[in-house]
């Protein structure tokens, strides 16, 4: 079972509903809700309110966590290939053990990334690191603002290896397509913007190993499933 953590103070679902469709197709998914607000409650439509776990698509959601106990809770009683942790709880994050693979989400936005700041910090508290860790930033931009020095510089303290960094920019397509979504059965993908539509597929090729080809591939077979 891999382990995928994405720490940011932003809203995250529709990113990690397009990654869970993606991967789906090849492993078992789990999304573990650790938003502050409980932000996948009513990001789509369910069956059943009142169910721990609830199906969306053909991956599983998990609302409401809050510890790492939690989650270990549901991986003794289900088995999954995949873990997608959207996490904004600094409280967490510090009892939390390493991930196998971590994605730091943010824009240039003050409040965002001063409290990214108090996340990152509260994940390598207290966390001996024999070795840099390898973090993927995945940055909402908008141009003409300030460019991700100024966020390395900020954690210039904790034991980070900056891996390639991620870019997409605010796209009314996108948050059209996300807003349908919240009302829609499965994950539709057709319509995204260029740049969000390589983000999701650098994230889930790497969550897979796969390359471009066999990514691009995994993209159209989820463009047709229903």
């Amino acid at each position: 079972m891999r382990q995928v953590l994405f720490i940011g103070d932003l809203d995250k679902t529709d990113l990690l509903f397009y990654i869970a469709k993606l991967i789906s197709l090849d492993k078992k998914v789990l999304i573990a809700d650790y938003t502050l607000t409980k932000r996948y409650e009513f990001a789509y439509p369910k069956v059943e309110m009142c169910e721990a776990i609830q199906q969306y698509d053909y991956f599983d959601v998990a609302e409401g966590l809050n510890k790492y106990s939690d989650l270990e809770s549901i991986l003794n009683k289900h088995d999954y290939d995949i873990v997608l942790v959207d996490i904004e709880k600094e409280q967490s994050l510090k009892n939390w053990p390493n991930a196998d693979s971590l994605y730091l989400i943010t824009s240039y936005e003050n409040p965002v990334i001063q409290r990214n700041l108090k996340l990152t910090e509260s994940f390598f508290h207290e966390k001996l690191a024999s070795e840099l860790v390898p973090v993927t930033k995945i940055i909402y931009e908008v141009h003409g603002t300030l460019n991700e020095d100024y966020i390395n510089d900020l954690m210039d303290k904790f034991p980070i290896h900056w891996e390639e960094t991620l870019i997409f920019y605010p796209d009314e397509r996108d948050l059209t397509r996300k807003i349908s979504n919240q009302y829609s059965s499965s994950v539709k993908l057709k319509g995204l913007s260029g740049p969000f539509k390589e983000v999701i597929k650098s994230v889930a090729g790497k969550i897979l190993d796969s390359n471009s080809k066999e990514t691009n591939v995994l993209w159209k077979q989820a463009e047709r499933r229903k």
